[in-house]
């Protein structure tokens, strides 16, 4: 519910309050958190996530991604979709998508470009969303 209302400060003090009284706080948690949350907390809660060694999937790194996408840090962005294909995680068309549109709020057409051969290399299917923000990107920065 914080997610969709920008209530970032109630999902981080929902998380704190679980913390405190000891309970345990799974991938699916540390996801909803993190989808809740600006950019510098929710790169904070993977970081968390890592120490415990929990389970980063696809909507881990997605929401992170998306974050990284809201503020235009398409190096952080990008740097988080490579750690997914290192860790042999499942790259889906959103996160790709997320990750092409943070270059594209940079002006970093090439990088945008360059991700859309990530396509060729895996299993992602893309959309009209993944090629508009492509080109997009090229559009931005007047590269057309």
């Amino acid at each position: 519910a914080c997610a969709n209302g920008s209530e970032w400060v109630k999902a981080l003090e929902c998380f704190q309050v679980m913390s405190l009284r000891e309970l345990q706080c799974d991938t699916v948690t540390c996801n909803a958190a993190i989808s809740a949350c600006e950019w510098q907390h929710a790169l904070q809660l993977f970081t968390v996530m890592e120490q415990k060694k929990l389970v980063l999937n696809t909507i881990t790194f997605g929401a992170v991604i998306s974050a990284c996408e809201r503020v235009g840090d398409w190096e952080k962005a990008v740097r988080l979709l490579n750690l997914m294909q290192r860790r042999a995680t499942l790259v889906d068309t959103i996160t790709l998508n997320a990750a092409i549109s943070a270059c594209k709020n940079s002006c970093e057409w090439q990088r945008a470009l360059a991700l859309l051969n990530v396509i060729g290399n895996s299993k992602v299917e893309p959309n009209n969303i993944t090629f508009n923000a492509a080109m997009s990107a090229c559009e931005q920065c007047g590269e057309w």
